[in-house]
C-alpha cells in the first residue's frame, strides 16, 4: 500500500506497485477487498501510462459493482472512460462516461462526442441528462445550441454564458469574444484556471494527427524530414524493420512509443534484437518504433530536452513563444549502457528531475561553444514545417460546420513541442503535446508556464 501511495510522486514507484499488484492473487481476496485492491492497481496502471492494461483491471473491477458504493462505482467508470480517452477511443469512452450519471460523467460524454466532430451526440446527450444548478453544463448547452443553430437567437444565449463567465473562464473568453470581440479581459482569474481552457472541449478536432504519434509519423515521414528520426509502425513496417536491421544493425537502440502514450509514459528503450523479439508476440498493438537519437548534447552531463510551446488558432494564426524549458534526465548518461533514467526527460516523471529556461540553454550553447541562433531558426523550421504539414493534410479531411463555427470562438491553443539536440544542433522532433502540462511543478518553471499562458490569453 506504501509504495502505491508513493507512486503518485515517483514513476519508478509506480513501476515497483505494478509488479507488486502482477503477483497478488486476486482470487483469494474477499469481492469487497478484491475491488478495492483491483481500483489501486488500476490507478497505478494509469500512473506508468499502461491504459490498456487499466482498462482490463477497471473491468474486472466493474464485476464486482455489487459491492461498491455509488461514488467509488462512478470513480471507477470515471477513471476507465478517462484511460479510454486517453487512447483517444472516443466512442467508447462515450459510451463508459455515460454509466455515470454524475456532471463529471456529462462532460467527458459531451467532450469526447465534440472530439469525434458530433455536435448533434453532444446535444443529444444534454438533452437527456438534467443537473439543475450546473453552471458549466449550462453554459456548454448554450453554446453547443449557438453552433448547431449558426447564429445567436435568443437573448438567453448570452445571458447563461454570462453567468458562467463569472467563474468560468473558458465562458469568459467565449461571452466577450461573442457580445464584444477585441475587449477579452482575463487577469482577474488565477493562472492555473486560464490553464484550464487549453483542455476544453471546443478544441480543434483534427488535431489528433499531431496528437496521436503513428499519425504524427505518416504526416513527417513521407518525405524525410531532417527533424523527424527515422522510424517504423509496428507490427505493419515488420518486414521493412527486419531488412533494416540485417545491415550489421541489429545491436542499434530503439525507443518504442504507444499512439496515445504521453509523458513518455509507455515508452521503452531496447536494441533491434529486443523489438524483434517483441514482435514474435501473437498479439502487438500497433505502436512507433523510432530510431533513437544517441549522439546528442549533454548538459551538466546528461541528456535533456527541450519543450517548445507553440500557439496556435483555429485556421489562423501560429506563434511560437521565446519562452520554454530545458528538461534534463535523472541521471548522468554513460555510453553504451541503457538505463531509461539516462534518456526520458519527462518532468512529470519524477520529483527530482532538474529543469531549466531557455536563458540557461542559451548560456550553455556559449559555454560549449555553439550557436544558439544556429539552433533556433532549425527550431524554428521544424515547427512551422510540422504545423504546414498539418494544415495541408486536414485540407483532404472531411472538415465538418462544427470545425468551422469554432474558428469564431478565437480560442488560443498552446501545443507543447518536444525536440532533442543533436552534436549538429539540429533539433529532433521526438512529440508534439496537444494538452501540455501548464501547471509548474517549481520555481523553475513556474515564470515560464505562468507567462506562456498569460501571452496565450
Amino acid at each position: 500500500m506504501k509504495t502505491t501511495i508513493e507512486s503518485q510522486q515517483d514513476i519508478y514507484k509506480a513501476y515497483e506497485a505494478c509488479d507488486m499488484w502482477d503477483s497478488v492473487s486476486f482470487k483469494m481476496l474477499p469481492d469487497n477487498v478484491r475491488a478495492r485492491a483491483f481500483a489501486l492497481y488500476a490507478a497505478c496502471l494509469v500512473r506508468v501510462g499502461r491504459d490498456s492494461k487499466a482498462i482490463d483491471i477497471y473491468d474486472s473491477c466493474l464485476t464486482l459493482r455489487n459491492v461498491l458504493e455509488k461514488t467509488t462505482l462512478d470513480d471507477i467508470m470515471i477513471g476507465r472512460a478517462s484511460a479510454l480517452q486517453r487512447r483517444m477511443s472516443y466512442n467508447e469512452a462515450v459510451a463508459q462516461y455515460l454509466e455515470s450519471s454524475t456532471p463529471k460523467g456529462t462532460l467527458g460524454a459531451v467532450t469526447c462526442s465534440l472530439r469525434l466532430q458530433n455536435l448533434d451526440g453532444a446535444i443529444e446527450i444534454l438533452n437527456k441528462r438534467i443537473h439543475p444548478g450546473n453552471v458549466e453544463i449550462a453554459a456548454i448547452t448554450s453554446l453547443l445550441q449557438i453552433l448547431q443553430r449558426g447564429i445567436i437567437e435568443r437573448n438567453d444565449d448570452l445571458a447563461t454564458l454570462k453567468d458562467a463567465s463569472k467563474t468560468l473562464p473558458l465562458f469568459h473568453w467565449i461571452y466577450c469574444i461573442l457580445k464584444c470581440p477585441g475587449k477579452v479581459d482575463l487577469f482577474n482569474f488565477d493562472v492555473l484556471d486560464i490553464a484550464s481552457i487549453n483542455q476544453n472541449s471546443f478544441d480543434d478536432p483534427l488535431l489528433i494527427h499531431l496528437d496521436d504519434k503513428i499519425l504524427l509519423h505518416v504526416l513527417l515521414c513521407e518525405e524525410k524530414d531532417s527533424f523527424w528520426p527515422k522510424g517504423f509502425i509496428l507490427p505493419y513496417d515488420k518486414e521493412k524493420f527486419q531488412n533494416h536491421l540485417a545491415d550489421n544493425r541489429i545491436a542499434e537502440s530503439w525507443i518504442i512509443k504507444c499512439a496515445s502514450g504521453y509523458g513518455s509514459h509507455g515508452n521503452m528503450i531496447a536494441t533491434g534484437k529486443e523489438v524483434l523479439n517483441l514482435l514474435e508476440k501473437p498479439i502487438l498493438e500497433p505502436c512507433l518504433c523510432q530510431s533513437l537519437v544517441d549522439k546528442s548534447l549533454l548538459f551538466e552531463k546528461r541528456k535533456f530536452s527541450v519543450r517548445v510551446y507553440v500557439y496556435y488558432f483555429l485556421d489562423k494564426d501560429l506563434y511560437i513563444s521565446l519562452l520554454g524549458l530545458v528538461k534534463l534526465a535523472s541521471e548522468i548518461y554513460e555510453d553504451n549502457v541503457k538505463n531509461d533514467r539516462m534518456y526520458m526527460t519527462n518532468s512529470g516523471r519524477e520529483d527530482n528531475m532538474l529543469q531549466y529556461d531557455f536563458a540557461a540553454l542559451r548560456n550553455h550553447f556559449q559555454m560549449v561553444g555553439r550557436s544558439y541562433d544556429i539552433f533556433w531558426g532549425k527550431l524554428e523550421h521544424a515547427v512551422y514545417t510540422t504545423m504546414q504539414r498539418y494544415e495541408k493534410k486536414i485540407e483532404g479531411e472531411k472538415i465538418t460546420s462544427y470545425r468551422q463555427q469554432l474558428t469564431q470562438f478565437c480560442i488560443p491553443k498552446i501545443l507543447g513541442f518536444d525536440f532533442v539536440v543533436t552534436e549538429s544542433l539540429q533539433p529532433m522532433l521526438l512529440e508534439v503535446n496537444r494538452f501540455p502540462g501548464l501547471e509548474a511543478r517549481g520555481a523553475s518553471d513556474t515564470h515560464v508556464k505562468e507567462t506562456v499562458v498569460r501571452d496565450a490569453w
